[in-house]
């Protein structure tokens, strides 16, 4: 049986509060965001900068741990199952049930759309987001959990050859939470 990692959950809880506190800050600051306060200023420029450069990162992190341990104790089929209900299902549910509130609030706010939600909500299926539509496939905010799934599976045959090698599990584990750094060096450098 694997020891609950208390440190791992205080950790997501600080990395959660600080991604809202983060997503707070863009309403402030001078750059380009789904809605904007009509004062922005600087400061929030220089805040959203510093905390950008580790708060994905420590997702990342944290994302390591979670799938070290999953994998570790679930067979493939059971991994797959649970990467689905944790990732996939709430993804879905993010693009089809949240985002169409976020899309009608930046397209109106923007002067993109003129009426109520209702009368957008049939639009919302309409082209992609960020392709000239507005159905947000990624679930706008939620593109972290998309490239955390997709991440999940496509590493699925190197995680079940390093569990078959004759390596220490130290170092197994090890290599395993590196791997999870190659999305944060993708999406910092490309």
């Amino acid at each position: 049986m694997v020891e609950r990692q208390y440190g791992m959950d205080r950790l997501r809880v600080i990395a959660m509060m600080g991604v809202l506190l983060f997503h707070c800050a863009m309403f402030f600051n001078t750059w380009g965001w789904h809605v904007k306060n009509p004062e922005v200023t600087i400061f929030f420029d220089l805040y959203s900068y510093l905390f950008g450069l580790w708060i994905m990162p420590l997702f990342f992190l944290i994302s390591g741990f979670a799938v070290y341990y999953s994998f570790g104790k679930r067979s493939i089929g059971k991994y797959v199952q649970e990467r689905f209900a944790r990732l996939f299902i709430p993804l879905a549910f993010g693009a089809l049930i949240l985002s169409p509130h976020q899309v009608y609030i930046e397209r109106f706010t923007h002067g993109e759309f003129e009426g109520t939600f209702i009368d957008f909500l049939p639009s919302y299926f309409s082209g992609f987001y960020g392709i000239n539509g507005n159905f947000a496939w990624m679930g706008l905010h939620l593109w972290y959990v998309l490239i955390l799934f997709i991440f999940s599976l496509i590493t699925i045959p190197l995680f079940k050859r390093l569990k078959v090698l004759n390596l220490s599990s130290k170092k197994v584990s090890l290599l395993k939470l590196h791997l999870y750094a190659i999305p944060i060096l993708l999406l910092q450098y490309c």
